[in-house]
């Protein structure tokens, strides 16, 4: 079990192991094992895809699992679980990782979404290994909030499909 990282507003939430087989297994049985409910609509068809496609890279035992490959849960009033985040696994050779998300979408220009995006910013650029996030999305994805993704860091790199947003560590002042 992994420590939930306090936000500004709420909380993200690393699931472990055994919450991830939950999720993947059936929803009711998540909620009644974590005691967190799930806001409708962040479980799309596409995610719950990736998910089972993926359980087993999420799901990991051991030495094996870690917080580069589970799904952090973004938590807002102690118990409601309104999306997720998650990375692309551990930092490649030129130390990126990439960023995404499974979020209802009354939340995606949130503070609280905001705060979880920083908060998954800062853990990822506390680690040595990782010095760069990237996030891709569609051109016309109206999903995507552009002012709040620069507000977090994030520059748009390529304005072509995909767009591509790029988050850079300073390390005593200067970018890497």
């Amino acid at each position: 079990m992994f420590d939930d990282l306090v936000l500004d507003y709420g909380l993200l939430h690393p699931l472990s192991a055994e919450e991830l087989r939950d999720l993947n297994r059936s929803l009711s049985d998540f909620e009644e094992e974590t005691g967190y409910e799930l806001a409708p609509y962040i479980l799309t068809a596409g995610f719950l895809e990736t998910l089972r496609f993926r359980a087993g890279d999420w799901a990991g035992t051991g030495d094996d699992f870690n917080l580069w490959q589970t799904l952090w849960g973004i938590v807002c009033d102690g118990s409601i679980l309104i999306g997720f985040l998650f990375f692309s696994g551990p930092p490649n050779a030129r130390g990126a990782v990439g960023l995404s998300w499974s979020i209802n979408a009354e939340w995606i220009d949130s503070p609280l979404f905001e705060s979880a995006v920083k908060g998954c910013r800062n853990w990822a650029f506390g680690n040595d290994e990782c010095r760069r996030m990237e996030i891709e999305s569609e051109v016309a994805d109206p999903d995507l909030p552009a002012s709040m993704l620069r507000r977090c860091g994030f520059a748009m790199e390529s304005r072509t499909e995909p767009q591509h947003w790029a988050a850079t560590k300073a390390v005593e002042g200067r970018l890497l």
